[in-house]
C-alpha cells in the first residue's frame, strides 16, 4: 500500500496536483493506494474562486471526483480564516482541520510520503 499525503499551499499549483495524484492511481492503481490532500495558504481560496471562474469550477469538481475515490481532503482552517472563508461554505467532502501544518505532520508520523509539487 502507498501511503501519501499531497500538500498543497499555492493557488495556481491545483491542476498540477490534482493530476499528480490521478498519474499515482494510474500507475500504482487507485486500489494501493492510500491519498490524503492538505490545502493551506491561499490554495483554500479554490473554494470562492469556483463560483466566479470556469476553471476554478472544473478544479473544485476534480476535487469532489477525487474524494469520491477515497482521496482524504483536508482543509486548514487557520488558512480558511486567513482568506476571509466561512467554513459553512466548505463542500461536505472536504473536512476542515485546525491546523493544516499538524495535519501533514500527523500523517508523515503515520506512514505517508510527502509530496508538494
Amino acid at each position: 500500500m502507498l501511503k501519501v499525503v499531497f500538500h498543497i499551499n499555492e493557488l495556481n499549483k491545483w491542476e498540477m496536483t490534482l493530476g499528480n495524484i490521478k498519474n499515482l492511481f494510474k500507475d500504482a492503481g487507485q486500489e494501493k493506494s492510500q491519498v490524503s490532500l492538505v490545502a493551506n495558504g491561499e490554495a483554500v481560496r479554490i473554494i470562492t474562486m469556483a463560483k466566479k471562474d470556469k476553471a476554478a469550477s472544473a478544479i473544485l469538481y476534480d476535487i469532489k471526483i477525487l474524494s469520491s475515490k477515497n482521496v482524504k481532503m483536508f482543509f486548514c482552517h487557520n488558512a480558511l480564516r486567513g482568506n476571509d472563508i466561512e467554513t459553512s461554505i466548505v463542500p461536505e467532502y472536504i473536512e476542515v482541520v485546525p491546523a493544516g501544518i499538524t495535519k501533514l505532520i500527523y500523517l508523515q508520523q503515520n506512514g505517508c510520503a510527502y509530496i508538494k509539487p
